[in-house]
């Protein structure tokens, strides 16, 4: 299993993992022109890993300038029912680490549902420590 930065011949691989994760099919309006926006933005990328040619594993690193910081915050972090409970995540999410260190970061930030608990034993395994936040979206009106 080897780790890289995506291409954008990645892109139907990608999709295909967002929709296993997912559970329902995913537009280009969700991955398509974000996927191609990531590739061309020098402060996000898309790592994924693969096999044997097969992509599976997918995520995605952004760098967030602050002042005075620069933080990472490691997003969408997929890997295939297949090969799940095999390390495929924690190499994902290593490569991800070191593509976020080599551009800057002083800190790297992911989330997890409690619900996916085996990716949170994970993320507690690599020594991310859960912080007492409260997290607020709002929705665009249409």
């Amino acid at each position: 299993m080897q780790t890289r930065e995506a291409t954008s011949s990645d892109r139907k691989a990608a999709a295909a993992l967002l929709e296993e994760f997912r559970g329902h099919t995913v537009t280009s309006a969700d991955s398509g022109d974000n996927f191609t926006a990531i590739l061309d933005d020098s402060n996000r990328t898309i790592i994924v890993a693969e096999e044997d040619g097969v992509v599976l594993c997918v995520a995605v690193v952004n760098l967030v300038l602050k002042l005075p910081k620069t933080e990472a915050r490691i997003d969408e972090v997929v890997v295939s029912k297949v090969v799940r409970g095999k390390g495929y995540g924690k190499k994902l999410v290593g490569a991800c680490e070191v593509w976020a260190w080599e551009h800057g970061a002083d800190l790297i930030e992911l989330t997890s549902r409690p619900s996916r608990e085996a990716a949170n034993a994970l993320y507690q395994k690599l020594g991310y420590e859960l912080r007492e936040t409260n997290v607020y979206t709002k929705k665009r009106m249409e």
